[in-house]
């Protein structure tokens, strides 16, 4: 048995106390039974519809930057071994190239704020390797194996760091408005 020293008796349950803080009720309970049913295919089509086009754009400029960073792997990849810059140049390249290709396939904000973050990457590493081309002395061997090409990515890695970093911010600001579009 239990004891209800308040029990209301019948009437209506009370209120919920507002916030202090804004004066608003508490937030009711979500009733579950009553789910929104998920976007048919033909939906989720429509909606995307007006970012179309800025996702192929963003998908093509992903592509050609990969496409651009890999013309100082190609000048020097018939050298012998490969020094860890041209490795690490190629990885980067094919990491953006599929990128490029997976939100052409994918198609959706999610996959634009991914791009963001490999685009912000990428023009991560290209910025410390530019700084690494700068602040290190020429008679010290430089980070990244970089001693035979210091003053080619002292343009180079600006230059991709720019345009990598352009993406990132288109990415991010696509991203952000199509995620304020959904339902």
């Amino acid at each position: 048995m239990s004891r209800d020293h308040g029990a209301n008796h019948g009437a209506p349950p009370e209120k919920p106390p507002a916030d202090p803080r804004t004066g608003d009720r508490a937030p009711r309970e979500r009733d579950l039974s009553s789910r929104e049913r998920p976007l048919a295919p033909r939906e989720r089509q429509e909606l995307a519809a007006p970012f179309r086009r800025p996702l192929l754009l963003l998908a093509a400029g992903t592509t050609v930057l990969a496409l651009a960073c890999t013309a100082p792997v190609a000048a020097h990849a018939h050298a012998g071994p490969w020094p860890d810059w041209l490795k690490i140049g190629l990885a980067l390249s094919l990491l953006q190239a599929c990128y490029g290709v997976w939100l052409t396939v994918a198609g959706d904000w999610a996959a634009v704020r991914v791009s963001m973050v490999v685009n912000a990457f990428v023009a991560t590493v290209y910025g410390t390797a530019f700084m690494v081309a700068i602040l290190t002395p020429p008679e010290q061997i430089a980070l990244f194996d970089l001693e035979t090409v210091r003053s080619a990515a002292r343009w180079w890695c600006p230059a991709v760091l720019v345009l990598a970093a352009a993406l990132s911010f288109y990415a991010g600001r696509l991203a952000q408005l199509w995620r304020a579009a959904q339902p």
